[in-house]
């Protein structure tokens, strides 16, 4: 006489680590963190795209380049004159402060009264570009990048100017378009 085994003997004889999910399928298992006895039920996979995500943002926080201290620039070495020095400071303050629409105004009127300072031309061209107008994003920036070199040859976003027009051209599908030469070359 033959031994046999029916299936639901076998089953309970199954692997510990197998966990059986809908009509009996078996699910690889959650393995809990290995560091500090965390048991919590992230997926392995999980925790690494959610680490990868954090670290990619945070890159993005240190990489972007601050406009905090704009107007201590334009003090030093900017194209000052008593028809458009108030106007300037108030409309980099806006910009700090969080009005850029404010900061877009002052900023307008003294271009408007002649100023033509390589800062006040990239916060216009910038300007511009977040409201999605790469035309006149670009015309600002080309202007601003030969005077940034020369008024702000250290100044944070005259070494990214480059960056700028780049994107502003791939923005506006003007790739044919080429960047003004850098004085670093």
């Amino acid at each position: 006489m033959g031994c046999y085994i029916t299936q639901a003997e076998i089953q309970p004889v199954a692997p510990s680590f197998v966990r059986r999910g809908r009509g009996g399928r078996s699910t690889p298992p959650i393995l809990p963190l290995q560091r500090g006895g965390n048991t919590a039920k992230t997926p392995f996979i999980s925790r690494k795209l959610l680490a990868l995500l954090a670290l990619l943002a945070l890159l993005a926080l240190l990489a972007v380049p601050s406009f905090a201290d704009d107007y201590a620039h334009y003090q030093k070495a900017g194209q000052k004159s008593a028809k458009w020095d108030g106007l300037i400071k108030s409309g980099f303050q806006a910009i700090d402060g969080g009005d850029v629409q404010a900061g877009f105004i002052f900023m307008q009127k003294a271009y408007n009264l002649g100023c033509r300072d390589g800062l006040l031309l990239f916060k216009l061209g910038i300007y511009y570009e977040s409201q999605k107008n790469f035309k006149d994003a670009a015309r600002y920036i080309e202007e601003a990048a030969p005077k940034l070199q020369s008024q702000y040859p250290d100044y944070e976003h005259t070494k990214r100017i480059h960056e700028h027009l780049a994107r502003i051209y791939y923005q506006a599908d003007s790739l044919t378009r080429r960047l003004p030469k850098s004085s670093r070359q």
